[in-house]
């Protein structure tokens, strides 16, 4: 016979994989963005194909800016989103190119989890440069995210 646990009795018999998941928001003129709490797993292989289809070549310009779209949809809340991606082309109040390409990759990074500097207990790794190994690996762009 199958003897059942009560894992609420005892909370070190239960390992808690509970992360927290702050709002991710920024502000844009008047217009207050919301993002997403977490991005859930499926979507974010998701996002890695739509990710991978923007570095293509043979993709119409309506293929990319759906693919951008489904991307913005992916980070933000629907409302949100709906409201960014209208301003993308709202001549009245637009968001433009200089001010998306901050945002954007901003997003991207919060979803990441890669920090954009050096946590300050991080050792500095060897005083020697000639016993480590030279990356050359590209951390540009979209791709970084996946």
């Amino acid at each position: 016979m199958t003897e059942l646990v009560d894992f609420t009795s005892r909370s070190d018999d239960v390992h808690d994989f509970t992360i927290a998941k702050p709002r991710v928001q920024f502000k844009l003129d008047d217009d207050i963005f919301v993002g997403v709490r977490d991005i859930p797993a499926i979507k974010a292989m998701e996002f890695s194909g739509h990710a991978d289809k923007m570095q293509r070549d043979d993709i119409t310009m309506e293929e990319r800016i759906a693919l951008f779209m489904d991307i913005l949809r992916l980070l933000l809340e629907p409302e949100s989103a709906d409201r960014f991606i209208a301003r993308l082309s709202d001549s009245a109040n637009p968001i433009g190119t200089p001010t998306m390409l901050k945002i954007v990759p901003w997003l991207f990074e919060k979803y990441s989890m890669r920090p954009t500097t050096p946590d300050s207990d991080s050792s500095a790794g060897s005083g020697n440069p000639e016993s480590g190994t030279t990356s050359t690996v590209s951390t540009s762009g979209v791709e970084s995210t996946s």
